[in-house]
């Protein structure tokens, strides 16, 4: 998708006609419908493949610790360093988001990184691709931040990467955008 334009990259479909919100991802569902948010669009795609353990199964308190994580990525985490990117703030409102987004660094860090190799156990979860690809954006000259002082981050991003799962799905978004 070119996001400037809103167009579909391989069509030239306006994407508004697919998601009126604008953002993205958004997903068509067989039979019509759209997901539009995130944290919907990855745990359907983990369902598709429940052997996968990309999320844990429905209902069970793991699931729901799961989508609590996710949408702490996407509100807390996502939306602190967007505020750094889509809007031109002055430079003392650049240090409040700044300062915000390393809050958030630190409570990712601290807390949900402290007790194992990923988010939500020894597994990886649509949760840690994530916050793989947020963390990964830190570091864009456009934000600056560096990562290095964060030791559980570093390591979780290293435990992504090591991920064969996670080489595939590279590989294949690197071939399809050939």
């Amino acid at each position: 998708m070119d996001i400037q334009k809103h167009q579909i990259r391989k069509t030239g479909a306006d994407y508004y006609a697919i998601n009126p919100k604008g953002n993205v991802p958004a997903l068509t569902l067989p039979g019509g419908a759209v997901l539009n948010e995130g944290s919907a669009v990855l745990q359907w795609i983990a369902d598709q493949n429940p052997a996968s353990k990309l999320a844990p199964a429905a209902g069970t308190t793991e699931r729901y610790l799961l989508q609590n994580t996710l949408n702490y990525i996407s509100s807390e985490f996502q939306a602190s360093g967007i505020r750094l990117v889509a809007f031109p703030p002055n430079d003392a409102a650049k240090e409040v988001f700044r300062a915000s987004l390393l809050k958030k660094l630190t409570y990712t860090n601290d807390v949900l990184l402290k007790a194992g190799k990923f988010l939500c156990g020894e597994d990886l979860t649509v949760a840690d691709i994530y916050l793989w690809v947020m963390t990964s954006s830190l570091g864009r000259p456009m934000i600056g931040i560096d990562l290095a002082p964060y030791k559980n981050i570093v390591a979780f991003q290293q435990a992504v990467q090591a991920e064969p799962r996670f080489q595939k799905a590279q590989e294949a978004m690197k071939a399809a955008s050939a």
